[in-house]
């Protein structure tokens, strides 16, 4: 595969992912438009910048009133979910501690301290001073 042919083909997959996220966007946008109760946000973030803004565009453009005047919006409470909590979704619930990370830290400073002085004593014995 030449170099022109990869640029195509590449060029051709880029456009595909665009159209299937903006097509994911709609079909998210008319989900979150006919039962916003049901709607999964958590969806989102597989769209894309380009995604996003189609998805946003749609809401906004959409003649459906929200159920609730913004001037109300804030009066009302806030009702729990059976979503779990905000700190077990995302990337939150995939961060881990490195474990053993001060002795991993201890001999990797002390490796790089021997390779250091190593280096040292060989340029010393080769050079005639």
């Amino acid at each position: 595969m030449n170099r022109a042919q990869f640029s195509t083909t590449a060029n051709a997959a880029i456009r595909e992912g665009h159209i299937a996220r903006k097509k994911l966007a709609e079909h998210h946008a008319n989900n979150f438009l006919n039962s916003a109760g049901e709607f999964d946000p958590r969806r989102l973030h597989k769209l894309g910048n380009a995604g996003m803004r189609r998805f946003i565009k749609i809401v906004q453009d959409s003649e459906t009133s929200l159920d609730v005047p913004l001037e109300n919006a804030s009066k009302q409470t806030v009702v729990s979910s059976n979503s779990p909590k905000i700190s077990e979704q995302g990337w939150t619930a995939q961060q881990r501690t490195e474990p053993n990370w001060k002795m991993r830290a201890m001999m990797r400073g002390t490796l790089l301290g021997t390779a250091v002085f190593t280096c040292g004593i060989t340029a010393l014995a080769i050079l005639p001073l």
